[in-house]
């Protein structure tokens, strides 16, 4: 063999070598960042598990405030029964029941809910807040009637 031959025989072979020793590394490169990456989703999802038991803790105080004040308006309402007819006072008093049935369902509802999800839990807080909001309305029609 020529010395010209043997010399591009030793550059392939020493090309051939580079390029599967960087070829390795950057597969190698890749996993480790994407451990890293794995490592960091970890992390995020269990602070977020973290905030979300906060938030739901908050929550729940919120409502327990809510409930206890309108079972507190329940009772005033029971107190102050109107002095008219019979009739009245039967309506009246369906009034207060229903709004203690409401008040009662949304204290079984906020105490039974079970964490499943974001999208779902901002649909719970949505309607938790469309019935409290309704049950203060009628807490107001109550009061003025």
């Amino acid at each position: 063999m020529s010395k010209k031959t043997i010399v591009c025989l030793a550059i392939g072979v020493l090309m051939t070598g580079s390029i599967l020793r960087v070829s390795a590394q950057v597969p190698n490169k890749k996993v480790s960042h994407a451990r890293e990456e794995l490592k960091d989703a970890k992390q995020d999802l269990a602070d977020a598990k973290k905030d979300s038991a906060r938030e739901y803790q908050q929550f729940k105080k919120d409502a327990d405030n809510i409930i206890s004040y309108n079972e507190t308006k329940i009772a005033a309402l029971k107190a102050k029964k109107a002095d008219a007819k019979k009739e009245i006072n039967e309506k009246y008093n369906e009034r207060v029941a229903q709004l203690e049935k409401s008040n009662m369902e949304l204290k079984e509802r906020v105490y039974n809910y079970k964490a499943d999800g974001n999208i779902k839990w901002m649909l719970f807080k949505t309607q938790y807040h469309q019935e409290v909001k309704r049950l203060n309305k009628e807490f107001q029609d109550s009061r003025d009637k």
